[in-house]
């Protein structure tokens, strides 16, 4: 994950629109540079989210979380999904 900046023309990512000046977290895979300017990197230690930051994540990798509201529960299904390595970046 990585924290960047939009660029001159608005963004949609995750179902939510950024300005121009807008910074906000996205997955590195997805950061367009013609639109976003990565200004950071973001430590991604899951055990520490909310449930809509674990939401977001999720989503950003394409994990399906149906069903799932519990933030114990959530953990899990995220868990059994990605990389050890990548649990605590």
């Amino acid at each position: 994950m990585v924290e960047v900046k939009v660029k001159n023309f608005p963004v949609r990512y995750l179902d939510n629109r950024y300005l121009a000046g807008d910074e906000f977290v996205m997955n590195k895979e997805h950061v367009n540079d013609s639109l976003v300017e990565i200004i950071g990197e973001v430590e991604t230690d899951i055990s520490k989210m909310t449930v809509a930051e674990l939401k977001e994540f999720a989503a950003t990798k394409g994990i399906d979380l149906t069903g799932v509201d519990k933030k114990d529960e959530i953990l899990t299904v995220i868990q059994s999904h990605i990389e050890p390595d990548e649990q605590e970046q």
